[in-house]
């Protein structure tokens, strides 16, 4: 029989069933497969023997033709649109073509209507002065303006321009040295009086007058009662009577009449007065005098 195999099958045994398995799988068929078995076997089928090692792998058959292509198939569906991409960059200006030629002149229009006249231009510049004219005779001094309203500090002065003499015994106004005064303010005032008579025996009085019904007036007389002597009283009244019975005389004096006046609701006139008593002639009060009122309030 030959040389046995490891599993007790004779080597030509075994060469004839490797050619019935290489038969049976290009056979690919079970029936087939059967009746080759059963040629080569002789007997009936054996008990399956255990499975054996695998064996080594075989040679790669021969690449076999490719078949056919297939159909082509469906198109797909478009995609949906990119997004837009960002502007190019601007193109370099291409260079200016040449000025075409000028066109042929138009037939002159019809003459407009005639526009509204313009604006009067600017004044021309200023001529020459002419010559000055011979001055005009000068008008009449116009009339005094009312006083004006007292301010605060120096409010106004007065000054006598002319002698005033044989004045006599009842106080009389000092003309020239009227002060007005407005109502329901308050002034401080002085009197400077220069003053003679006929004779050291002739007393001189001074004193003042003013609006009705102040609120208060108070004042200093200052009077000469000799050549070489004065003396001064303190007076709450308008024409405060200080009966001297002597003066300077034929020499002038400074007589001074000084104090505060709150007046009242009547505006009006702070002036100086003057007399003498009964002996004798005069008083005399002299250009010069004058009077200086300040406003308190």
């Amino acid at each position: 029989m030959g040389p046995q195999s490891t599993w007790g099958i004779s080597q030509n045994r075994l060469m004839d069933i490797t050619a019935i398995g290489r038969a049976l799988l290009l056979a690919n068929d079970k029936a087939t497969a059967k009746e080759i078995i059963g040629a080569t076997g002789g007997g009936g089928e054996g008990p399956a023997g255990p499975q054996g090692p695998q064996g080594p792998q075989g040679i790669q058959g021969v690449q076999g033709t490719a078949g056919a292509d297939g159909a082509p198939g469906a198109a797909g569906a478009d995609g949906a649109a990119g997004a837009a991409g960002a502007d190019g960059a601007q193109g370099i200006q291409g260079i200016p073509g040449n000025a075409g030629a000028d066109g042929a002149q138009g037939i002159q229009g019809v003459p407009g209507n005639d526009g509204a006249t313009g604006a009067d231009g600017a004044q021309g510049i200023q001529g020459i002065q002419g010559i000055q004219g011979v001055p005009g005779a000068d008008g009449a001094d116009g009339s005094n303006g009312t006083n004006g309203t007292n301010g605060l500090g120096f409010a106004a002065i007065s000054f006598k321009a002319t002698d005033q003499t044989a004045i006599g015994t009842a106080y009389a106004d000092v003309s020239g040295t009227g002060l007005a005064v407005a109502a329901n303010k308050a002034f401080a005032f002085e009197f400077v009086l220069l003053c003679d008579s006929d004779a050291v025996t002739t007393g001189i009085d001074v004193a003042c007058n003013g609006p009705a019904s102040p609120t208060s007036v108070i004042y200093e007389q200052v009077y000469w009662t000799s050549a070489t002597a004065r003396t001064e009283r303190c007076a709450t009244a308008y024409d405060a009577n200080t009966a001297s019975t002597a003066s300077n005389g034929t020499a002038q004096k400074i007589y001074r009449v000084r104090g505060v006046l709150r007046n009242g609701a009547n505006a009006g006139t702070l002036i100086a007065r003057a007399k003498r008593e009964a002996v004798g002639t005069g008083p005399n009060v002299r250009a010069g005098s004058y009077g200086v009122l300040y406003a308190l309030n």
